[in-house]
């Protein structure tokens, strides 16, 4: 009995060993994924006020990085997609097409003109940037403002309209006076932003504000930091 089970284990090791091996030899492409993600720079930046837009990037191990391919939606529709660095099997490649969660993608290679589904991966809450305000001020300037209204189209484009918004002050001040203005801060980025959702017809929108006064103000050697003064944005899905 030991001598079978002993001869049966060396049979499986063998046998996946031999899988494994297999499984590095594909001749068509593996892992399609487009991942949704923060560009990891700004797109608008007005004083400290900034705006990054949400990109995406779809991946895909090819056997051959000769071979032509398409990534196409389930429309049939191609998208257009640039190469992020030199081409190598599981390159990142840009996807110049604002594409949501909700998206169902296909790749299409070679003579093989069957779509294999893409998985999509979202990588969590979108920092999208932040406004800031003048000391001791809680009015939205001009660059704010489109900033605001740059944050609700992203919304809208990327179906990522639940948002989260937090107020903050710098260390000017007490702790009490720090706290209602921070709130004052947010209440008024709040008040624009949910009516530029509005007027560009997004209805599901869920919008939640917190206001924290200086806490974690980031002064150094008893100086404030101007750009403590400000209300922080962050888009993800409604579910």
């Amino acid at each position: 009995m030991k001598k079978t089970r002993a001869l049966l284990a060396a049979a499986l090791i063998i046998g996946s060993s031999a899988a494994v091996a297999h499984a590095q030899d594909y001749s068509f492409p593996t892992k399609p994924l487009v991942e949704i993600e923060v560009a990891p720079t700004p797109t608008l930046t007005f004083g400290s006020s900034q705006f990054f837009p949400v990109i995406s990037f779809f991946s895909v191990t090819l056997p051959d990085v000769e071979t032509k391919w398409n990534l196409e939606t389930a429309t049939g529709d191609t998208l257009s997609v640039s190469s992020a660095f030199t081409p190598v099997s599981g390159e990142r490649f840009l996807i110049n097409a604002s594409i949501t969660h909700n998206d169902h993608l296909f790749l299409v290679w070679g003579t093989d003109n069957t779509p294999r589904p893409v998985r999509m991966w979202i990588t969590g809450p979108m920092d999208v940037g932040h406004v800031n305000f003048a000391s001791g001020s809680a009015s939205l300037d001009s660059g704010a403002k489109t900033i605001l209204r740059a944050v609700a189209q992203q919304a809208k484009d990327a179906e990522l309209t639940s948002v989260y918004l937090v107020g903050r002050a710098d260390s000017v001040g007490s702790v009490a006076s720090n706290l209602s203005l921070s709130e004052k801060r947010v209440r008024a980025v709040y008040d624009y932003l949910v009516a530029e959702m509005t007027r560009i017809g997004i209805t599901d929108m869920d919008v939640t504000t917190e206001f924290m006064g200086d806490y974690e103000n980031t002064n150094s050697g008893g100086k404030s930091n101007p750009d403590d003064r400000r209300v922080d944005i962050t888009l993800y899905p409604n579910m």
